[in-house]
């Protein structure tokens, strides 16, 4: 019924708004994230707690040591995994599906950033779940790296879903940088 008026009120002309607040309005919101060394999870539940939203931790079911994580060590498993698609597949996620996730219209879905790119559990996540009639606000965090194009990639990934603008946080994002953004939005 919202669509209809929406569109309604486009055709007619009285609808003057921006896209992101077109898309949102009041439907159920889910944030997704992963996160390997909280900085994720710190801005994931930030969102969560200020739209009243609920949570889901992308868990991988071995999950990734100090030792994984280390970028400059070519024998890392990160490092192998980013140099061979084939071994990146092998990564198993714990759950692939939010409980009651068709309830959702918001979700928003975050990541560090690994290689300029979504970190490779949020990658295999977008590839298999569902995200048609859904808004996706994706969000990332990361020391010095930028969004780049991770937005763009995962979109890309899913072939579903409305994705909207990615917002890159600093490791140092405080709580009111992260409320701006979501004023920005219009979510209710």
């Amino acid at each position: 019924m919202r669509l209809f008026k929406f569109i309604a009120a486009l055709l007619i002309g009285t609808a003057a708004v921006s896209s992101a607040t077109a898309l949102a309005d009041t439907g159920k919101t889910l944030v997704v994230y992963y996160s390997a060394t909280s900085n994720t999870q710190k801005i994931a539940e930030i969102i969560a707690k200020e739209l009243n939203a609920d949570l889901f931790k992308i868990e991988v079911e071995k999950e990734y040591s100090k030792e994984d994580l280390n970028y400059n060590n070519p024998e890392s498993r990160v490092s192998k995994e980013h140099a061979d698609e084939a071994v990146k597949a092998e990564i198993k996620l714990k759950k692939y599906t939010p409980d009651n996730f068709s309830e959702y219209e918001n979700v928003f879905i975050g990541y560090p950033i690994w290689w300029g790119n979504a970190a490779f559990p949020v990658e295999i996540f977008v590839k298999n779940i569902k995200l048609d009639n859904k808004k996706i606000y994706p969000f990332c965090t990361s020391f010095m790296s930028p969004l780049d194009q991770s937005d763009i990639n995962l979109r890309k990934l899913s072939n579903n879903g409305y994705w909207l603008p990615g917002h890159r946080f600093s490791t140092e994002s405080t709580e009111k940088e992260v409320k701006d953004w979501l004023s920005d939005l219009k979510i209710k």
